[in-house]
């Protein structure tokens, strides 16, 4: 028999990351559901006002260099109101603004030099994936014909490029790869990071047993989770959102003392 639908834990790239990352911070994050110590990173902002600006360039299918360029400023003002974000300084926004039409213009660049700039199949795609005792959830940056292959892509906008081999193992390609041949019947195709910042894109492709590996890995945290398995792995405390959290819980859990002695909620 299978799971209700209505109870089923809805698994996504990102949860299965979180958990793998560190299973305290995927507590805080999917369980406790707690405000992080610090807010998002100025470059998530540029990151996903891009996001924006391209969906609204393919939706639209508006291929015009001009186009984005013009866009980018209202994006990048919704995303920095949604996410709160304080500017230090008037210099600090109008880095940021540059940055991000940098990144557009190398973007467009490369497409336009690949032949991407097409109708897409799907643009900004929200999946569910309904297996046995789990959905699978995510959403697709991009699926779009180029020169006879189908291709699915996810934007990266940062400076870090995996290598070959990480790419080749990566479970958000997995993931996306899956739900595309589950729910659009599509079996051969090329799943990719587009790195527009550094103007490359770094392709692979996914098997069966790519897709039966990733489901034994997700159900495996699921029998930790069952098991309350929320040991923390101390893996780059520093870029943790939740690090002053944690410290406090750790001084709370050696000394027996409420976690209010050592920690204050962030308002």
């Amino acid at each position: 028999m299978t799971t209700d639908q209505r109870t089923m834990p809805r698994i996504s790239f990102s949860w299965k990351h979180t958990y793998d990352w560190c299973p305290r911070q995927w507590r805080y994050v999917y369980l406790d559901r707690v405000r992080p110590d610090r807010p998002a990173h100025p470059s998530m902002i540029v990151g996903s006002a891009f996001h924006a600006v391209v969906n609204e360039m393919y939706t639209r299918e508006i291929f015009s260099r001009s186009f984005l360029q013009d866009i980018w400023p209202r994006h990048f003002e919704t995303v920095a109101k949604k996410e709160r974000h304080d500017f230090r300084s008037l210099e600090e926004r109008e880095r940021l603004l540059h940055s991000g039409a940098t990144i557009l213009d190398r973007f467009y660049g490369l497409a336009q030099r690949e032949g991407m700039l097409v109708k897409p199949l799907k643009t900004e795609w929200k999946f569910t994936v309904t297996l046995d005792d789990y959905r699978l959830t995510g959403i697709i940056d991009l699926i779009l014909p180029v020169r006879g292959c189908i291709e699915i892509l996810d934007f990266k906008t940062g400076w870090r490029e995996v290598s070959q081999e990480e790419l080749d193992e990566h479970d958000q390609l997995t993931c996306y790869a899956f739900a595309a041949r589950a729910l659009l019947g599509l079996e051969d195709v090329r799943v990719g990071f587009f790195y527009p910042r550094l103007g490359s894109i770094k392709y692979s492709r996914r098997t069966v047993a790519d897709y039966d590996a990733l489901q034994a890995e997700i159900r495996t945290i699921l029998e930790r989770i069952a098991r309350q398995d929320f040991t923390p792995t101390y893996k780059n405390c520093q870029w943790c959102r939740y690090s002053d959290r944690c410290a406090a819980e750790d001084l709370a859990n050696r000394s027996g003392a409420d976690l209010g002695w050592f920690y204050t909620e962030p308002r």
